[in-house]
């Protein structure tokens, strides 16, 4: 899906022929796609997100979930780069805004993404596929679920338990993390 960011055109909307600042849109694409998966944010959590909550050189944001709580997300260098790019791009007050200083809409992300996977020739992934991907590497490289619950902003820990899906093969090398005998040098 990266390499298919640079590859937008123009397309029609409505019987009318729109060409969007290309660059831009790519712009956009990229720090859409590296924010969903580096954040597990939900696709409302990423449209009302505020530049002003931002803080590029701690990588993180504060975004409104569910029951209009605020929580902070966390992410990477590189996705602090393509965030810092975007919002360079745009005078919206939004992180993700339009040129005409608009949210993005949540339907412009759920379209976004199919277009790009199509482009890109891979399976369609929708926003949340992005969500479950992050929640299952972040317990397969740090499996604390109490922190994935609070990174992921649910009340509940049943609905962690859904992320929980470790396969046979990553439980080998958690095991041989976590072995008494190989730690202790036996």
């Amino acid at each position: 899906m990266m390499s298919a960011i640079s590859k937008s055109a123009p397309y029609h909307n409505n019987s009318k022929l729109v060409t969007n600042d290309l660059c831009r849109v790519a712009a956009c694409n990229r720090a859409m796609i590296l924010f969903l998966l580096d954040t597990g944010v939900r696709v409302g959590e990423l449209v009302t997100a505020l530049k002003e909550k931002l803080d590029i050189k701690a990588g993180s944001v504060k975004v409104i979930g569910r029951d209009n709580k605020e929580r902070v997300v966390y992410f990477s260098p590189t996705t602090a780069m393509a965030l810092w790019k975007y919002s360079q791009s745009h005078e919206s007050n939004f992180l993700f805004g339009t040129e005409l200083g608009r949210k993005l809409d949540r339907n412009n992300v759920t379209h976004a993404l199919p277009r790009l996977c199509q482009c890109a020739g891979v399976p369609v992934y929708s926003p949340h596929a992005f969500r479950h991907t992050f929640a299952v590497n972040y317990l397969r490289n740090y499996p604390n679920i109490y922190a994935l619950q609070q990174m992921l902003g649910l009340s509940s820990l049943d609905v962690v338990k859904r992320y929980f899906v470790i396969s046979e093969q990553d439980l080998q090398p958690v095991h041989m993390q976590s072995s008494p005998v190989e730690k202790w040098n036996l």
